[in-house]
């Protein structure tokens, strides 16, 4: 993350495209992506580590990811899975950021994006701890599973 105070602040993100697919629908920042492509790999959810498919899921995804490999650009990557990662850029002033942190970061939401808030969270209060204070954000190992 790059700013000064007051912003706009910069998140250089890694994160998989289905987080990308919610965090996109925040117009208040502008938002850079880099070509899809399986070049970064693939989240594993921690639900299918904890169910011990591990093994399973890393076969369907890298036998997704070797096709979308050889199949022409630019329309392969509309066969890429949501695991798949890539690299994006936010960047927004301190209130889309404090929203994006408070909303996105809460139990209610998807484990990756939860999990990309809690990172900007994070960095903000190393960039400007005064401000990154001010931030409210659930972190991700806090669930509430009667809530969601």
């Amino acid at each position: 993350m790059r700013g000064f105070r007051g912003g706009p602040y910069a998140f250089d993100i890694v994160m998989d495209i289905g987080a990308y697919r919610d965090l996109h629908r925040h117009r208040r920042c502008h938002q850079f992506r880099q070509e899809f492509s399986s070049r970064l790999g693939f989240e594993t959810p921690k639900t299918v580590l904890d169910a011990g498919l591990q093994e399973t899921y890393d076969t369907a995804m890298q036998a997704a990811l070797t096709v979308l490999d050889s199949l022409p650009a630019p329309g392969s990557h509309y066969l890429l899975p949501f695991g798949t990662r890539s690299r994006f850029l936010f960047k927004m002033d301190f209130a889309e950021t404090e929203y994006i942190c408070r909303v996105r970061s809460g139990v209610k939401g998807h484990p990756s994006y939860r999990e990309v808030a809690w990172r900007m969270k994070c960095k903000m209060e190393a960039m400007e701890p005064e401000l990154g204070r001010l931030l409210q954000a659930t972190p991700p190992w806090v669930e509430d599973p009667l809530r969601r």
